[in-house]
């Protein structure tokens, strides 16, 4: 039960109300397009995101979820908050490869914490990650700097737990 509502959050705050926001701001012309090409376009969305990230902390704490995972999530937040300043000031960086750096960072961290062995989905991921650049290359979504540095915010969001514990 505990989980159902955990997930239910999830889907809830993380993917069906950022997913439905940005087809309203489609349907008034606010975004082009749900990939949102144009750094213009990202900061609504990437402050919208931001709203329910900070939500669903508020949400997990109050049902005393693990503080480790409290710690990954903020850090998550935080990624969003770079793109999101980052938007502001017009560069436009990949939230895809910053979405992939974090979840890399966080089996590096799960690795530290946990000694659990995470070897396999690191390469894993590594592989996906490099597919997943290749094809935003491919399709001319971003330059290789900005592929870099979007997986530069989200992996070091992620490690910054190792120096500043959230």
């Amino acid at each position: 039960e505990y989980l159902y509502f955990i997930y239910i959050i999830f889907i809830l705050n993380l993917v069906l109300a950022p997913l439905f926001i940005s087809l309203y701001l489609k349907r008034q012309k606010i975004i082009k397009s749900l990939e949102m090409n144009e750094v213009k376009e990202r900061s609504i969305p990437y402050l919208v995101s931001i709203l329910f990230y900070i939500f669903t902390y508020f949400l997990l704490s109050k049902i005393s979820f693990p503080s480790f995972y409290l710690s990954l999530f903020k850090a998550a937040t935080i990624t969003i908050l770079l793109l999101f300043i980052f938007s502001l000031l017009k560069m436009k960086f990949s939230a895809h490869l910053a979405a992939l750096g974090g979840f890399l960072g966080m089996l590096f961290l799960v690795n530290l914490y946990f000694k659990m062995d995470t070897n396999l989905l690191i390469a894993f991921t590594l592989i996906i990650t490099g597919l997943v650049a290749s094809a935003r290359l491919a399709l001319n979504a971003h330059g290789f700097k900005e592929l870099f540095f979007g997986f530069l915010i989200g992996f070091l969001s992620q490690l910054s737990l190792i120096i500043i514990p959230l």
